[in-house]
């Protein structure tokens, strides 16, 4: 149960290495731990009843609109979550793909056999009876579920380091084991990219560990302003600093860094003799347009952002529909990237953005849209 040691992305001087995994307690139970002052506290839920809107690759039902809709290009209601109240559990559930053990199958009861999860199901077991839950990240094949008490908790696919372990045999850790970022280090946000991890300090610092060939983790040491979120994608990384910022880094070939990163090259001959090739950035750069921002969601290769005013912005890869830019759900034709922030049009339904999600090709947000009378 060691850890690797994890570098700070963002912070001025390096902090400690990470000490070895935290010993996980064989104390089993299903109530939950009590609260204490100093944790930190559940996420907090809107006041008002939402409506799920959805749009993108719907091949594996993943829109909830159905068997028959494998895509939509403009952002779709889903009927089945239509005025469900939003709760706030302290407990983890996983459903989905469970290739290299990301659903933690050792604990769901699984037959070897079984690569999906079709129904959310209760995580037991040691850490999740211990501890109370305040936010899970998922990436390709490897889940984060952080602590009320600022401790991270990682399982699935070890190969790449993404789940800060010393050891990177190809072999999946099935029960989450904890990570230590370094003595009085106490983390308030994570997230997941495709096969890396970040995590956000009490301090605003930046840890981020896993594959780094795009330079997804950063590969040089930089300073800055304090972040309070971040996202993943599947080569890149989305940062939100405490200004309302938001910065990037990491592979900028499909527009998912939000700015347009282009070096142009000069080839020998032939048709490539001059051409714009898309670098990679290792240093956080800042997105332009955006101000006020304070919930970040990365997919493969794109971004929804949500500001203050309730407005939800996007960017990046859009062939499959995914940033709904559609002027129908049908429009197959609105499928070019999107290079610079755009803003969701929501004046005519007078709706509200009270969240943001990415999946790989798909997008979902939660709307409140007030009664007409309202």
């Amino acid at each position: 149960m060691d850890t690797d040691p994890v570098a700070p992305l963002a912070a001025a001087a390096a902090k400690p290495a990470p000490a070895p995994g935290a010993h996980l307690h064989k104390k089993r139970g299903t109530t939950l731990p009590k609260v204490k002052d100093a944790d930190l506290p559940l996420p907090t839920r809107p006041q008002r009843p939402g409506n799920v809107l959805v749009m993108g690759n719907g091949d594996c039902g993943q829109l909830g609109l159905g068997e028959d809709v494998k895509s939509r290009f403009k952002y779709s209601f889903v009927k089945a979550l239509k005025d469900l109240p939003i709760v706030a559990l302290a407990a983890v559930y996983s459903w989905g793909c469970n290739d290299e053990g990301a659903l933690e199958t050792s604990n769901l009861g699984f037959t070897s056999d079984v690569r999906n999860a079709r129904v959310p199901t209760l995580l037991s077991g040691p850490v999740f009876s211990r501890y109370r839950f305040v936010d899970v990240a998922a990436g390709n094949n490897h889940a984060l579920a952080l602590s009320s008490e600022g401790k991270v908790y990682a399982w699935g696919n070890v190969e790449q380091g993404q789940c800060g372990f010393k050891t990177h045999r190809p072999i999946s850790a099935l029960n989450p084991r904890g990570l230590k970022f370094g003595r009085g280090v106490k983390i308030t946000a994570i997230a997941c990219g495709g096969d890396h991890s970040l995590a956000i300090d009490a301090d605003g610092d930046v840890w981020a560990f896993g594959l780094n060939n795009f330079g997804q983790c950063g590969k040089h040491p930089s300073v800055l302003k304090k972040a309070v979120a971040a996202a993943g994608g599947d080569h890149y990384s989305v940062v939100v600093l405490e200004d309302g910022s938001v910065a990037t880094f990491g592979k900028a070939a499909d527009a998912q860094l939000g700015e347009r990163f282009f070096a142009t090259v000069i080839a020998p001959t032939g048709a490539e003799a001059r051409q714009e090739v898309p670098p990679h950035v290792y240093r956080p750069a800042q997105v332009p347009k955006l101000a006020g921002i304070h919930k970040v969601s990365a997919g493969a290769n794109h971004v929804f952002a949500l500001d203050k005013d309730h407005v939800a912005w996007r960017w990046g890869f859009n062939e499959m529909g995914q940033l709904g830019t559609g002027a129908s759900a049908n429009d197959e034709d609105a499928t070019d990237d999107v290079r610079e922030p755009l803003a969701m049009d929501m004046s005519k339904s007078r709706s509200e953005v009270l969240d943001v999600a990415c999946g790989a090709q798909h997008s979902v947000i939660l709307v409140y849209t007030p009664p007409k009378d309202e």
